[in-house]
């Protein structure tokens, strides 16, 4: 449920997806991961690549916030996790 490599690895590709825009790319949008995170990176069912666990031995199949889905919540408000796991308020200037 803390997954501190998927934070970092979104991070990563979002600040260089900002660097292509500053650079002068067309960006339309952005996805984390689509279709069913690619049938879990087809490992089946094994590993969880999504932001969110899902209990495959509920029969409701319930779904619980990983770390990385409340940290993308976060990020799309403007706001920055610190070391300590909290958020504070993030001023973003997207200037070209």
């Amino acid at each position: 449920m803390e997954d501190w490599p998927r934070i970092k690895s979104l991070s990563a590709y979002i600040g260089s997806l900002l660097d292509a825009i500053r650079n002068g790319s067309d960006v339309r949008g952005y996805f984390t991961w689509s279709f069913l995170d690619v049938l879990e990176m087809l490992d089946g069912y094994q590993s969880g690549y999504g932001l969110y666990y899902v209990d495959l031995d509920d029969p409701d199949l319930r779904r619980y916030p990983k770390l990385s889905a409340n940290w993308y919540s976060q990020f799309l408000k403007g706001k920055t996790m610190n070391s300590n796991g909290t958020f504070e308020q993030e001023v973003l200037w997207f200037a070209s």
